[in-house]
């Protein structure tokens, strides 16, 4: 999955184009927000900079947007949550036989949101503490960024023995393949080891 901004049709159509000829599905997604939306959202201070004259050739400010004519899904960010629209991208990848039916139900959002987060703040001074080392740290970066779903939290026992029995980590041990699985086999064919 990338993300572009690719306000010219042509652009789009080329990069469909390339997807095709090297027999790679392509899915043009279209994240339809309103300009005032997409400015309110501005947290770099770009549109108002682009307004002001200081950068030229802005999307939707100096420079002309076409709006996708047939894309395989719009996403209307000003009306769906973020988790609704991923949810939505899950589903195209899931009928499109891209992603199994069985591999994602729904996303789980592990970061506190920004209008959670001083009260989160308040609430983590009261727990008690441990110091960590910085390997520890990366550890939980690594889990908090979610590359261990379906685990939501850290690894009990079971999965943690079938990691190292199967060299995987299976779904409720009927056999639905995890990540762990395919990034060892990813680690293998490029290191070339069996």
């Amino acid at each position: 999955i990338t993300s572009f901004i690719s306000p010219f049709s042509k652009d789009r159509e080329n990069a469909r184009k390339i997807h095709e000829t090297a027999g790679l599905p392509f899915f043009e997604v279209f994240v339809d927000a309103p300009l005032n939306i997409c400015e309110s959202r501005d947290v770099k201070g770009l549109y108002k900079k682009a307004r002001a004259g200081e950068i030229k050739g802005f999307t939707g400010i100096d420079s002309e947007y076409e709006k996708p004519e047939m894309p395989e899904l719009v996403l209307k960010t000003n009306v769906s949550s973020v988790s609704d629209c991923i949810q939505q991208i899950v589903e195209l990848l899931q009928e499109q036989s891209i992603v199994p039916p069985s591999a994602i139900k729904d996303v789980l959002e592990l970061f506190v949101s920004e209008n959670k987060v001083e009260q989160s703040w308040a609430e983590a001074n009261k727990l008690p503490s441990v110091k960590i080392t910085k390997l520890d740290l990366q550890w939980v970066q690594v889990l908090s960024e979610g590359w261990a779903t379906p685990l939501k939290g850290f690894m009990r026992e079971k999965e943690y023995l079938q990691v190292l029995h199967f060299g995987i980590l299976l779904d409720d041990g009927y056999g639905k393949w995890r990540l762990v699985g395919w990034w060892r086999s990813v680690c293998a064919r490029e290191n070339q080891v069996e």
